[in-house]
């Protein structure tokens, strides 16, 4: 059975969902390390990447049709001074700590691997937008230990 309604709650819960999602990228900017992998993506059928940035606190998901360091300026800041600890693909900076199996950051993308083998692909960019901004607050409750669905609750609720 499937909720004629699922959309609409989709794009509600995204849309209020935008100050977290920008609130877990400025406290991930602050962060001391923050490990980082990246996973293809299918976006209308053209290649995009699924980033994930993430401490002991927070995750971040972020879908662009970018494999390159500008995805982490976006996101971490040009300031960025902490630890990127990663695998080592040639996007990141110098500074960065090479873990060889970069455990965190790859069980982070476990999930939304998952969804990708669902579902296929996503359609359009509105909908990559929805994506992170919905798997990064679920992602983050549960870091947390908080229930997602509890949390979304009181986010529709105001």
């Amino acid at each position: 059975m499937t909720c004629k309604f699922a959309p609409l709650y989709e794009n509600i819960i995204a849309g209020l969902a935008v100050k977290k999602h920008e609130e877990v990228k400025m406290d991930l900017r602050d962060a001391e390390a923050v490990h980082v992998d990246e996973t293809s993506f299918s976006v209308g059928g053209k290649g995009w990447w699924l980033w994930s940035f993430s401490n002991d606190e927070y995750v971040l998901y972020r879908l662009v049709n970018s494999r390159g360091s500008g995805v982490l300026e976006e996101v971490l800041g040009e300031d960025f001074d902490g630890w990127i600890i990663c695998d080592g693909l040639s996007a990141y900076p110098a500074f960065t700590d090479v873990d060889p199996t970069n455990n965190q950051a790859e069980r982070n993308l476990r999930e939304p691997i998952v969804i990708r083998k669902t579902i296929g692909t996503l359609r359009n960019e509105k909908g990559t937008r929805i994506f992170e901004r919905i798997m990064t607050m679920i992602a983050t409750w549960k870091r947390q230990g908080l229930n997602p669905k509890e949390e979304m609750l009181k986010i529709i609720r105001g």
